[in-house]
Parts: structure tokens; sequence; C-alpha cells
């Protein structure tokens, strides 16, 4: 039985988490694969960027000269307007865009080079473009576009997907599934210790009970299955609070009576009673929303 149980959970959670992370388009970038950025192909374009301080962490998809599909993130951008008055005074302009991109070619990838950088010369700004297949023609562009720069796609297409934290993408795409399995593992773990401990407390609890009432008649056993389950977290948290209230007494004769015409007094103290009322109240919306944040 207790086998059973712990076997349930854990494939219970293992049926929450692994379809909601095989469905979705990637949560950070390196995780981000081919497939997903195929999905979006039919919004492609070849509109510029203007660049500035809120591109940091985009995520953009795009596809190459050569056919070849990718994803890039910015992560830090300078433009002139960001340097010093001293340097605008001696007429030191200049743009520069870090990102990091990977570029699927046929089952292997390709990390083209992370710097696109401009500056003015005598008045004159210049361009710098690269490629982002191993071998192929040039695909983006930074250059001057009246007063700001810009990156222009040079007969390659992208679209921008969304921001994500650059962080989130340090691992890489192999880091992202090992820390994804050891979620995993210790999403079981948690599970495991939690089913063991309330099926420890509950054996505890049968014992106690059976020796209490060891000159009664057998105990029967309650059908209520969230009784039955959450009787260890409420006689264990909330029955020793309830046992220190000033108004005890009173609990005890406002709630005898109604367990005794319920039948319930074999199964639960006036004290039991109110601290399964407490319980209810207080612990099952803190449950849901845990289960929530882990299964989310």
């Amino acid at each position: 039985m207790e086998i059973r149980f712990l076997i349930g959970l854990w494939a219970l959670c293992w049926a929450f988490v692994s379809p909601a992370f095989a469905q979705r388009c990637a949560d950070d970038f390196g995780s981000i694969d081919e497939a997903c950025i195929r999905s979006r192909e039919t919004k492609f374009g070849d509109k510029s960027v203007t660049l500035t301080k809120d591109l940091v962490d985009s995520v953009y998809f795009y596809k190459t000269n050569l056919g070849n599909y990718g994803r890039l993130q910015i992560i830090s951008v300078v433009t002139d307007k960001d340097r010093s008055t001293e340097d605008k005074k001696r007429g030191f302009r200049e743009c520069v865009v870090y990102f990091t991109a990977t570029t699927y070619m046929k089952g292997k990838t390709f990390q083209p080079n992370s710097i696109l950088s401009i500056k003015s010369e005598f008045n004159t700004w210049t361009q710098d473009s690269l490629g982002l297949d191993r071998n192929g023609p040039f695909d983006l562009r930074l250059e001057r576009d009246g007063e700001t720069c810009a990156i222009k796609p040079l007969s390659s297409t992208w679209v921008a997907y969304k921001k994500i934290s650059s962080t989130a993408g340090l691992f890489g795409e192999a880091g992202s599934r090992t820390l994804y399995y050891a979620a995993l593992i210790l999403i079981g773990l948690a599970v495991f210790l939690v089913a063991r401990a309330t099926l420890d407390e509950e054996n505890k609890f049968k014992a106690a009970e059976a020796l209490e009432e060891a000159e009664t008649d057998k105990k029967q056993q309650t059908p209520d299955f969230v009784l039955r389950f959450s009787r260890p977290f409420f006689k264990r948290y909330f029955t020793p609070i309830v046992m220190g209230l000033k108004g005890r007494q009173n609990l005890k004769t406002k709630y005898r009576r109604k367990l005794a015409n319920a039948g319930l007094t074999k199964e639960l103290t006036p004290e039991d009673f109110f601290a399964f009322k407490l319980f209810l109240i207080i612990g099952f919306p803190v449950i849901f929303i845990i289960l929530r944040v882990l299964l989310v």
C-alpha cells in the first residue's frame, strides 16, 4: 500500500511537470530549439531594429542567407548617447551591441562572433557586418540611421521573440536539460519525504488511538479521505494550538454535542474537530499554492 501510494504520487508529479516542460517554446534562451524557431517562420521579416537600452535581454529568431535557422539574444548595448560629456566634446561617438547567437546547421550548431561595433571618424560613421553561418555571406549589419544606430538584416530575415533574462541562458542547452532533470529528482525526493512522513504520522496516530481505546470496541476507520490523510497534519500542528487556547472549555461544550449527533465521538475530540476546521481554512490554501508553484 505504502509503495503504491509513493509511486502514484511520483507518477502524478511527472505527468504534470513533463508535458509542461515539453510543450513550452523555451523558458530560457539555452533551451530554445530549432523546432521552436521554425514554428515562427511565418512572422519573419527584414525590418531594421534601432539600437537602444530597451533591447537588452531581447531574443530574436532568424533565418540566414543560406537558409539555416538560429536564435540571438542581445546582452548589452552602448550608444553614443551613453558617452561622457568629455567624449562628446572630443567628437568621439560609438555604437556597440554585444549578443550571443546559435545557428543550427544540419544537426550541428555554430556560434558566430558576438559583437557589432561602429564609430564616427571625421564625422563619418563606419559600418560593421557579420555572418551568422560558419562560411556564408553577411547576415546582419550595424549602421548609422539618422541620429540613431540600427541593426539591419542583409538578405536574411528575423523576428523578435521575447525578453528572457540573460542569466537564464548561461548554462546552454545541456545545462538546461540537466537542471530540468535535477529539478524532477528533487521534486520526487520531496514527494517521497513528505509522503513518508505523512504515512509515518498516520501509523503513529493509529497506534496511539489503538492504545487509548484498547478497552473499547475496535476503532472504526473513517471512510472520509480528507479527514484520514489530513489528520496527521492538524493533529500535530493545529491541535496543540487549540489545546493552549483560553476558551478551550467553551469549545468542548460547543462541539461535544455536535460530534455526538454526527456519530464522530470516537473519531474526533472537540479540540481535534476545531483543529480540523482551522486546517481546512488555513492549511488547504497553503498546500494548493505550493502545489501550483511546483507544477506550473
